[in-house]
């Protein structure tokens, strides 16, 4: 993992989370007729939280995968899976159940789901766009050429 990899990954999951903001901001407004804040000013709201939230999160998933590097769990199945992991528990420990008087956890989870999943294709594509380790083989069968 190198820091170029981590910066597009976080950009990715940051624009994908504004832009599901302004579009459901969007769809209500089309829904309800009116809303209070334009769906502009939500997606700018929602890309500036998601900046500081990309931070917490990008700290998080770099920890877990040097442990998951070790153990050679380190593919793109590993990297989507721990963004998505990674988004919705600290979507749930922002929000906590308890914040939200009447809302269950299950409701909680639902509401969080489409960060999650922006989570998880912005773990995609950093490890989309990590640097290629050559492997020994890879050296040998080069060189031998």
């Amino acid at each position: 993992m190198n820091a170029r990899a981590l910066a597009l990954g976080a950009f990715v999951g940051v624009m994908l989370i504004g832009g599901y903001e302004y579009v459901a901001t969007k769809l209500a407004e089309k829904e309800l007729g009116v809303l209070l804040v334009p769906p502009i000013a939500r997606a700018e709201f929602a890309v500036g939280f998601g900046i500081g939230a990309a931070l917490i999160i990008v700290l998080l998933c770099v920890l877990i995968w040097l442990l998951l590097e070790r153990y050679d769990l380190d593919g793109w199945v590993s990297a989507a899976a721990l963004g998505f992991v990674v988004t919705m528990a600290f979507w749930i420990f922002h929000n906590g159940p308890s914040s939200l008087p009447g809302h269950s956890l299950l409701e909680l989870v639902r509401s969080g789901l489409p960060l999650a999943i922006s989570g998880g294709v912005a773990g995609f594509v950093t490890w989309w766009a990590r640097p290629k380790s050559v492997s020994q083989p890879q050296l040998q069968s080069s060189s031998s050429s």
